[in-house]
């Protein structure tokens, strides 16, 4: 692991950051200069450079790394619910699983809030995650400060 992590660490971080400038390079090679960047940039690049097959492969692509994003998010919640019920700042009952080992409450429960999230604006969503962050980071500061008075040599 000393040698293969810092080996896989620089293949991911040099492939990643080639694949986003080769990307953007080959864009702004293929379309005229004054041309408005927007969320289907890079499908038009892609018909303009291989036609309507390739095009569909970039959107098809998008939407699938769209799907695993959001299923990673939902399962991350989904454990970190079940986590904190396991430590006892949740009610026991989100540490019930089902018979595949998921964490079914916690599922439910960021289900749940993704839902009503969905009828949300962008910019009602972006105040509200800006206001939780808020709270998430005075709630952090604070914890800091009273660890510090009531535990000063830890």
């Amino acid at each position: 692991p000393k040698v293969t992590y810092p080996r896989a660490l620089a293949l991911v971080l040099f492939t990643a950051v080639g694949m986003y400038v080769g990307s953007l390079l080959i864009g702004i090679g293929v379309t005229p200069q004054d041309e408005e960047w927007d969320e289907s940039y890079f499908s038009r690049v892609a018909e303009i450079i291989g036609g309507q097959w390739l095009k569909s492969w970039v959107v098809g692509s998008i939407v699938l790394s769209s799907v695993g994003m959001f299923e990673s998010e939902l399962s991350t919640n989904a454990y970190l619910i079940m986590g904190m019920a396991r430590r006892g700042m949740l009610p026991a009952i989100f540490t019930k699983t089902s018979r595949y080992g998921t964490p079914t409450y916690g599922i439910i429960i960021t289900c749940s809030a993704l839902f009503i999230c969905s009828f949300m604006s962008l910019e009602e969503l972006v105040e509200l995650l800006n206001e939780l962050y808020l709270w998430a980071a005075t709630l952090e500061f604070a914890a800091f400060v009273y660890l510090r008075i009531t535990r000063p040599n830890d």
